[in-house]
């Protein structure tokens, strides 16, 4: 778990970052909630398919065993399925990002971002 906290760390942060990099000062905000409301959205859809997926294999398999070990092989069995159906998204995932995700552009540098930025915070 703290493998998996220090990871989800190391990843909201530059994601945020990212989401509003390149985008009209007025229209930070927006940009910000949004993608919040997306990664809450996603999140939920995203577990809600995976959960049906596993519970559905788990059903299959469950009614062809009949025996006391069937429980166990219907549980691994089920989240295979739902981990193979995660990579699938997944890659999915990565062919949309890797074919729409402009190249280069206008975007400011990272320094030149936290210099406009500390005089608004003070």
């Amino acid at each position: 778990m703290l493998i998996v906290a220090f990871g989800l760390g190391m990843t909201f942060v530059p994601l945020q970052i990212a989401s509003v990099t390149g985008v009209p000062e007025e229209e930070i905000g927006l940009a910000s909630g949004l993608v919040n409301a997306f990664l809450q959205v996603g999140g939920a859809i995203g577990l809600a398919v995976l959960s049906t997926i596993s519970t559905s294999e788990f059903n299959g398999v469950i009614h062809t065993l009949h025996t006391h070990l069937a429980y166990s092989t219907a549980l691994v069995d089920g989240f295979r399925r739902a981990f193979l159906g995660g990579a699938i998204l997944l890659a999915a995932g990565g062919l949309v990002v890797l074919f729409f995700m402009p190249q280069g552009g206008d975007n400011a540098s990272v320094a030149e971002l936290v210099e406009d930025a500390v005089p608004a915070l003070a």
